[in-house]
Formats: C-alpha cells, sequence, structure tokens
C-alpha cells in the first residue's frame, strides 16, 4: 500500500469513544487479563516496594529468555520530585512478579556546579529519573537497561535539556543480577561530564562485550531517538530534530515496522514520520488527526498474526486517561477496528502533583519482535501514575465470539491464564483459578481485601436478542462483602442486575424495585438461572432449578421472578460480568485531583471470597 506522507497513518473505522464511562463504551477485547504488579503504600511499605514512595510511572517492558523484566521510575509523592530512582521486577510467566528492586539509586548532585535562572542549586539537592527507553537488547545478546537523571528545582520544572545530567546504562545479567552503572550519554552543552558524576563512562568499563552492546545502541538511531527530550537536538545522535526545539514533538518516541521495511515512527499529541532507512532519515513529522491520543503515549506494534496494532487512550482529554483502547489494521498504515482493552479506572488513594487519572504511558515489549512467548500482546501502563499495571491481550484480538459459552473451570489448571475471560485483578482483590473450598474440583475465585478497589472477571458470548445464562456459584461468606452480576449490551449497558450484599441476601433489580429474592448461605453452591428477552426487555431468574411464579414460594424464599429490564431497551446482549463492587463513574471528567489521601489507603479490609464452578450461556437472535 502507498504510504501517504501527509497522515502517514489513520483510522478509517466507525467507533467514537464516549469518555463519560472508563470503557468509553466500546466492545472489550475478548480475554485481556489485566494485572497489578504494584500497588503503591505509603502507609505500610513492607507491602509495596518498601520505600512507600506513591508517585510511581513511565513502565517499561522487556522479554528475554523466558522472563518479562519491568523497570519503572519512582518518587516520593509528586511528579518531578526529588528524590528519585528507578526499579526493576521480573516474571516468569507475566502474573506473578518479584518485588520491585533498585536499579539506578537516588542521585545526590554535586554542589555548587549546577545553576538555574541565575541561582545556585541548593545543596544536598537530589535529582529524579526519566526515561523514554527503558531496554536494550544488543546483537551480542546483552540485555541492558536505561535511565536518564536529571534536575527538578521544581515539581513544574522537566528535567530535560540543561537540566538534564545524562543517561545511565548497566547490564542485566542472565542470572538476573546486575552488572555496575555506567553513563552512556553526557546531556551535550551542560557542565555534566566524568568528572563531577559518580559514575565512569561506559568506555571505562573492562567488558568488551559490554562496550559493543553500547557502542551498538549509539550507533542504532531506532534506539536513541527514544533519548530526544532529555538529550534535546544539539546531540547528534538525534537525527529527527524537531523545528521547535522539542517541545512539540520529540515526546515518546516509538516505532515498528512494516512489511515492505519501511519504519513508522510515533510520537505523543497525534504525530507521526516514515524512515525507510531504519531511523537515519525520516519523512516531515505529519498531524494523525484520525488517530486520537494526547499526553498519554502511544504504543504500536506488529502482532503475531501479522497484523498491526496501536494501543493509547483514543481522545485529547490530556488529564482523563481512560479508556485504554486498542486499534488494529491489516498494513500498519489504515486501522479501521476499536475496542477496549482495559476499562476500569482505579480509584486513586494518594495525592500528588500531575497525577492525571487513568491509564498513564502505555508500552509493550521493546526488545525483540514485541511478540510476547504465547504470541500475546502485552503492554503495561500506570493506573493514576501511582500504581503499575500489565495487561495481555490475546491474538487474534477479537471483540466478538460466536460460538456458545460452556466453560467448566473443574479441570483448568491454576497457572493459567483464565482463556476468553476479561479479568481486571489488583494485588488486593486477585481473581484467578483455584481449588473449590469443598474440594469439588477447580473453579474461578473472586476475592476482595481492597477497600477501595474491586475484583472483576467478565465473559463475552456470542450475542443475541435472547440468552439463557446459567452459573452455578458460592459465597464464601454472607456477613461482608457483594457481589454484583450483570448481563450487557454491546457498550455495557447493563439491564439485568442481581446482587450478593453483604446482608445475605441475594437481590435483582426489577424495574426500578431493588428486590430481596433470597437469603442465601455462606459455602453453599447455587445455580443461577437467567433468561432474558431483550424483545419484551424482560427476564426471568430462577435458582437451583426451582421455576415457580412470584406468588409462589420454595422453602419460604422466592426462586423464581419475572422482571423489567433495568435499562431499557437494548437490541440484544453479549457480555456477564461478575464484580465484587458496584458500578464505578469516579473519576469522571468534572473530576478535580485528589488534595488529600485517602483514608486508611494502606490498609486492607476482611476478605470476601466468591467461586464460580461453571457458566453456560446459549444465545439466539
Amino acid at each position: 500500500m502507498k504510504i501517504d506522507y501527509n497522515e502517514p497513518i489513520k483510522f478509517t473505522g466507525v467507533n467514537t469513544v464516549n469518555i463519560d464511562y472508563h470503557h468509553g463504551q466500546l466492545r472489550p477485547v475478548v480475554g485481556v487479563q489485566s494485572i497489578q504488579l504494584l500497588r503503591a503504600n505509603r502507609e505500610h511499605p513492607e507491602a509495596a516496594e518498601g520505600t512507600g514512595w506513591t508517585y510511581n510511572h513511565a513502565p517499561m517492558l522487556a522479554y528475554r529468555n523466558g522472563k518479562f523484566y519491568l523497570e519503572y521510575l519512582s518518587n516520593p509523592i509528586h511528579e518531578h520530585q526529588p528524590p528519585g530512582h528507578t526499579l526493576l521486577a521480573i516474571s516468569g510467566d507475566g502474573r506473578s512478579w518479584s518485588k520491585p528492586v533498585i536499579v539506578f539509586p537516588q542521585y545526590r548532585v554535586p554542589d555548587g556546579i549546577f545553576q538555574y535562572n541565575g541561582k545556585r542549586l541548593p545543596d544536598n539537592t537530589y535529582a529524579v529519573m526519566h526515561q523514554r527507553h527503558g531496554f536494550y537488547e544488543a546483537p551480542n545478546g546483552k540485555l541492558l537497561v536505561l535511565g536518564n537523571y536529571g534536575i527538578s528545582p521544581t515539581v513544574d520544572q522537566v528535567p530535560f535539556g540543561q537540566y538534564s545530567i545524562g543517561r545511565v546504562v548497566r547490564e542485566i545479567y542472565p542470572d538476573d543480577t546486575l552488572g555496575p552503572i555506567y553513563f552512556i550519554r553526557y546531556t551535550v552543552n551542560t557542565v555534566w561530564n566524568e568528572s563531577n558524576t559518580p559514575y565512569p563512562h561506559y568506555s571505562k568499563s573492562d567488558d568488551r562485550a559490554f562496550i559493543e552492546a553500547c557502542e551498538s545502541m549509539l550507533a542504532n538511531p531506532l534506539a536513541t531517538q527514544q533519548w530526544a527530550e532529555e538529550q534535546g537536538d544539539a546531540d547528534e545522535l538525534i537525527t529527527l530534530k524537531s523545528k521547535d526545539g522539542g517541545a512539540l514533538y520529540n515526546k515518546a518516541f516509538c516505532w515498528y515496522k512494516l512489511k515492505d521495511g519501511s519504519v513508522v515512527g510515533l510520537w505523543k499529541w497525534m504525530k507521526s514520520a516514515v524512515s525507510h532507512d531504519n531511523g537515519k532519515t525520516w519523512s516531515e513529522v505529519a498531524d494523525i488527526p484520525t488517530v486520537k491520543h494526547a499526553g498519554g503515549k502511544i504504543w504500536g506494534q506488529r502482532t503475531s498474526d501479522d497484523k498491526f496494532a496501536l494501543v493509547c487512550n483514543p481522545h485529547t482529554n490530556n488529564k482523563k486517561r481512560w479508556p485504554l483502547a486498542i486499534l488494529t489494521g491489516e498494513n500498519g498504515l489504515e486501522f479501521d477496528k476499536m475496542m477496549c482493552v482495559i476499562g476500569d479506572v482505579s480509584p486513586q488513594r494518594y495525592a500528588g502533583h500531575s497525577k492525571d487519572a487513568g491509564f498513564n504511558y502505555v508500552r509493550g515489549i521493546e526488545n525483540g519482535d514485541a511478540v510476547g512467548p504465547d504470541g500475546a500482546t502485552y503492554v503495561v501502563y500506570s493506573m493514576n501514575k501511582e500504581d503499575i499495571w500489565l495487561s495481555r491481550i490475546p491474538v487474534p484480538i477479537r471483540d466478538t465470539v460466536t460460538e456458545e459459552v460452556h466453560d467448566d473451570f473443574t479441570r483448568m489448571p491454576i497457572t493459567a491464564w483464565v482463556a476468553d475471560w476479561n479479568i481486571h485483578s489488583p494485588q488486593w482483590a486477585p481473581t484467578g483459578i483455584c481449588e473449590a473450598p469443598d474440594q469439588s474440583g477447580r473453579c474461578l475465585k473472586l476475592e476482595d481485601f481492597d477497600r477501595y478497589d474491586y475484583a472483576k472477571a467478565e465473559r463475552v458470548f456470542k450475542e443475541g436478542e435472547r440468552i439463557t445464562a446459567a452459573v452455578i456459584l458460592m459465597a464464601g461468606q454472607k456477613d461482608h462483602g457483594e457481589l454484583h452480576i450483570e448481563i450487557c449490551d454491546a457498550k455495557g449497558t447493563a439491564p439485568i442486575k442481581i446482587n450478593l450484599n453483604g446482608n445475605g441476601e441475594l437481590r435483582i433489580m426489577h424495574g426500578r424495585k431493588n428486590q430481596k429474592c433470597l437469603e442465601y448461605e455462606a459455602g453453599k453452591w447455587y445455580e443461577i438461572k437467567i433468561l432474558a428477552d431483550t424483545v419484551r426487555s424482560t427476564f426471568d431468574v430462577e435458582i437451583d432449578g426451582k421455576s415457580l411464579s412470584r406468588s409462589q414460594q420454595y422453602q419460604g424464599q422466592t426462586t423464581s421472578m419475572t422482571g423489567w429490564f433495568f435499562a431499557a431497551p437494548v437490541r440484544s446482549l453479549e457480555r456477564i460480568v461478575f464484580r465484587t463492587g458496584p458500578f464505578r463513574r469516579e473519576p469522571n471528567i468534572d473530576t478535580e485531583e485528589i488534595e488529600t489521601d485517602l483514608p486508611l489507603a494502606g490498609s486492607k479490609d476482611p476478605s470476601a471470597v466468591y467461586y464460580i464452578k461453571n457458566l453456560v450461556i446459549d444465545s439466539e437472535s
């Protein structure tokens, strides 16, 4: 396909996003599982990474030799607030992660050297970290991790250009130990050099292979173009210069290769360009107005099925970074579908400067071909610039299913990703496969001891006007916790709502009435069957196979009811949701940044647990 250099990439689909909803009213990608890797905790640092810092941001991801590597920067409270450092976590499967360790420590700026606005930097000032480039796998097999030290005299001053000190690098050895820290590039036109910085230049290493790896990176313009913001246009390594000195577009560069070998470059704020020589020269940077994204970064890659994907916040409201969406296409230039990767924004628990709400700074696997070991697409991002998350996106990327659902968890491996289910799994509200408490086999478990977040499991099924859904589930308790069961249409509208509340009641929304139908018991399996008809906007609910009229009773309790849809009309239904908390509408587009920490943000609630043994859904139109 011929490249239009005036608009190298474009969205040709008909989807639009509505940011009045966290999911944007987009269909979810079938089977995405989102895992919280770090839950910030100031009150109990030992439950997080050990420092208790609550500004965590800019995650980067690599995969090599059967392991994932994730890097992110951290500050005590605010963006650009010293001291800063960078941490590293490791995983063998993408689900279970090591406790983060410091990979680039706090850096005390030498006294009496740096001045800004004609003023001397106060003594005992510490640097902050900033990185647009996290990992580099060299042709000789060395895996390098990088960061950039800079100075932010105030939280409003970005550590770029004259405020940047330089870029540091170290090797991650095959046994996951770390090599010494070196500077690989001092920021040009500044006072910094080897004589006044604490780490030696990479060329002083005794490891010739490490030096070769560094030099291969310095000679790779696709690697060094990612350094443009911190290094500035004066650095000869930056092959694409900014017409305005770097403010407009040399921000958060990433790239992918087309099938003919051409390189598409992407930047923040809807900018793109094309290179035919691996980044040595570029076309004019062009606007891409049809692919909406603002300051939350965009990620592009070729997927394992030889198609292409872009991941971003698909609108221009820079402070409300939701949903995280994926755009897909056949050729890497035109993208015709837009779907939701994750649409559950966790509450921000800790106040801080410039902590934008939602899914921030998405990045995929930086090294290799960007494809995960199982062919899936993996992306990482920060939630509210506070917590670090990963989403696994199955390939092929789709938002509908054509087969009936017959999910039996009793034989599913405990270590497996839950096939075809969309999972939202915070550290304190985990969702996954476990052994049933009554030893009746394995089941899907939703646990919740997070006072501010929830566990969620969602199953997309074949779209239909009439559906029959049968689920066997158990509540582990009846005196606390809650489980919401909803059946939704393509936009997430939920005309059918069932709730197991913390008073031991199973309640159903019938029109505008929230009606008690059953006092459930803890530790008992119930079969709940739902028959829904979108043409009539009605539904029936049966419990344990007892199909009784509303006027009849079973063991003193109503076990079947006919109800009117809570939200009507909907044209069809296509997914069922199990969630340990109510539907979340905050933050919204009018919400201001919080000014005080939420109460008991680092403390756990009593655990509430729910189990699902199997789910069967049949659809017809």
